[in-house]
């Protein structure tokens, strides 16, 4: 009977894969965190505003709350936008790594198949097992499970 690993295992596999990638992984947090603050500081500036408009509130004056609400939009657009490309590139950076081992593992299970191949060129025995890798870019990038189906 195969030995099954627990989820802890896994976990700690995938973190070990990840490791390589951790100064982007902490700039897509940073980045997230911020734009999140971005978000949070333009409702806050809205009710600043409010509270202006009834004549509540005279630290900043109207003009200057909406030119802060705009850097804010345009700092949390930038911000969102950043944290979005760090993430894709840890997703396909991880994906590629995946591949490779799993390539890799095929090549020495199986070199009899390969003798003679170009790098280029997929074996009819691989071309089954590249199906499944658009579901696992998918679910890499959006954490979205897709039944694969075969």
């Amino acid at each position: 009977m195969k030995k099954r690993r627990s989820g802890l295992q896994v976990m700690m596999k995938l973190i070990g894969l990840v490791r390589p990638l951790t100064g982007y992984m902490v700039l897509a947090v940073l980045m997230g965190l911020l734009g999140h603050l971005c978000a949070s500081f333009i409702t806050i500036c809205a009710g600043f505003a409010v509270l202006e408009a009834l004549g509540q509130f005279a630290a900043l004056s109207m003009p200057w709350i909406f030119a802060l609400m705009i850097v804010l939009a345009a700092a949390r657009a930038f911000l969102r936008y950043g944290e979005q490309k760090m993430n894709h590139y840890i997703a396909f950076k991880l994906l590629a790594r995946i591949r490779d081992k799993v390539f890799g593992a095929l090549r020495r299970l199986a070199p009899a198949k390969l003798d003679g191949r170009t790098k280029l060129e997929s074996p009819p025995c691989f071309s089954r097992k590249e199906e499944p890798w658009e579901p696992l870019a998918f679910e890499i990038k959006t954490g979205t499970r897709i039944p694969i189906t075969a």
